[in-house]
């Protein structure tokens, strides 16, 4: 489901087969920086926040209900640690203290940041994507945090 553009008239389409998503993908990336969800038949959904070269990826029980864990960048280094903030907010505060500006992208006509730690080049979020559509699950080559 596109997040952005409610009448994408690929909302609602199964897609079939690894080579689908990816051309699917393909096509999309050239867009606005945007969001799209895709639903698993096990309940389980993979939102992408999707630009031309990077985006991020959440996976989470299809419906909102926590936890939800996004893909974290390879070779990123290490948060502090904290009892009382969330990864995604020391995030945040690390892009900030570098004078990153986290990048958006359109969800519901609204701006969406994402702190830079879960921006992951694009070549990868489709390869998480295409293990997601094959094995309904989070890619377990992959750091995982849950936010």
């Amino acid at each position: 489901m596109d997040m952005q553009d409610k009448s994408n008239p690929l909302n609602g389409t199964t897609i079939g087969s690894g080579q689908e998503l990816a051309s699917i993908l393909d096509q999309l990336r050239h867009r606005e920086p945007f969001g799209l969800e895709l639903d698993g038949e096990n309940g389980f959904s993979l939102t992408i926040l999707l630009a031309e070269t990077f985006g991020a990826v959440q996976y989470a029980a299809t419906g909102s209900d926590p936890p939800y864990f996004l893909a974290v960048a390879p070779d990123s280094p290490p948060l502090p640690t904290s009892r009382k903030a969330s990864p995604h907010f020391l995030a945040f505060k690390a892009d900030e203290e570098k004078g990153v500006p986290s990048p958006e992208f359109l969800v519901g006509g609204t701006g969406t940041p994402m702190p830079t730690r879960y921006c992951l080049p694009y070549d990868l979020v489709k390869g998480i994507a295409l293990y997601f559509l094959e094995n309904g699950a989070r890619n377990p080559d992959l750091v995982w945090e849950s936010v």
